[in-house]
């Protein structure tokens, strides 16, 4: 975290972690969630905790802390890859644009805002039912079933992947097109005449604000409610 003193420790803490493969967490998921937090307590106890959160908040919000750790972080798979690897990038998330767009490797950027992309739709727009429809400059129609305008974004870095592989774009338009939304990630039901969005798997600021986004986009006849 940008000027605080987080960062070094860490940066030690992977170290370790990378050198004893046994001194892992448990993997991220609902099920053991409760297993991660006592092995982070274990490890590193409460005046741990708290000592690490009163440190990120002494430089600023917690939330913009976790977005440069987040962005640290994802930055270093990019600096993992081999010499001949290949990288896509997110050119819309403004802090991993700016840490790795010189980075000297192959990549491929996409976006849907940022106007140096290397890959953006010409046109985008929603269903009534809040599916992301796009275009691109080679005349590629792309027909989503996954509901949200960020999911056009994560449609258009599976296209780069599959170019990289040379994979038809038009075969890579209809694998996308027939992917369902997963439980609770933007699920859209109906029940008893009313519609639910299904959102409850997890959440984040960034998740939070698409989810809403598409609340606000879906077409209804009543009136709209969010519950947090």
């Amino acid at each position: 975290v940008e000027g605080s003193d987080v960062r070094p420790p860490v940066r030690a803490l992977q170290v370790a972690l990378r050198a004893d493969p046994s001194s892992w967490p448990p993997p991220m998921s609902h099920a053991n969630a409760h297993a991660r937090m006592e092995w982070f307590l274990g490890r590193f106890g409460m005046e741990g905790l708290r000592s690490v959160l009163a440190g990120l908040a002494t430089q600023g919000t917690i939330g913009r802390a976790l977005q440069s750790a987040a962005g640290l972080s994802e930055s270093e798979l990019a600096e993992a890859l081999p010499r001949d690897g290949f990288l896509v990038l997110n050119a819309d998330d403004a802090l991993l644009w700016k840490m790795n767009r010189d980075r000297p490797t192959a990549k491929r950027s996409y976006a849907l805002d940022n106007g140096e992309a290397d890959l953006r739709p010409t046109a985008i727009s929603l269903a009534p039912h809040g599916g992301a429809r796009f275009a691109l400059a080679d005349g590629t129609e792309v027909e989503l079933q996954l509901l949200g305008r960020h999911n056009a974004r994560n449609a258009l870095a599976a296209i780069l992947v599959g170019d990289h592989f040379e994979i038809p774009r038009a075969v890579a338009a209809r694998a996308l097109g027939s992917l369902r939304p997963q439980r609770h990630r933007l699920e859209l039901f109906a029940h008893q005449g009313i519609s639910v969005l299904d959102d409850a798997y997890n959440a984040n600021p960034a998740s939070m604000r698409e989810a809403l986004l598409l609340l606000s986009a879906i077409e209804v006849k009543g009136e709209r409610r969010a519950v947090l």
